[in-house]
């Protein structure tokens, strides 16, 4: 059984992703800033070097928010499971 699913590319392309889910949200939350910090400077700035998908509307990096977001993601959905 388990040699069908290896052999499988939408099982193999399936598992990527969800391992690359998983370990963006254990791995985000480290790399980033502050997801909820106010900085007057940088509100509502474009994609950049410094901030990757841009800043929101008070100037917070939305990467931060992303990475946050998905691991509250991850831990609401293991209890939801159990």
């Amino acid at each position: 059984m388990f040699e069908l699913l290896i052999r499988s590319k939408k099982f193999l392309v399936g598992t990527t992703i969800v391992l690359a889910i998983i370990l963006f949200g254990i791995v985000g939350p480290a790399l980033t800033r502050d997801p909820l910090a106010y900085n007057a400077y940088n509100i509502g700035k474009p994609p950049s070097n410094d901030f990757p998908l841009g800043t929101g509307n008070f100037g917070e990096d939305e990467l931060a928010q992303l990475c946050t977001g998905t691991r509250k993601d991850r831990k609401s959905t293991r209890l939801n499971s159990s």
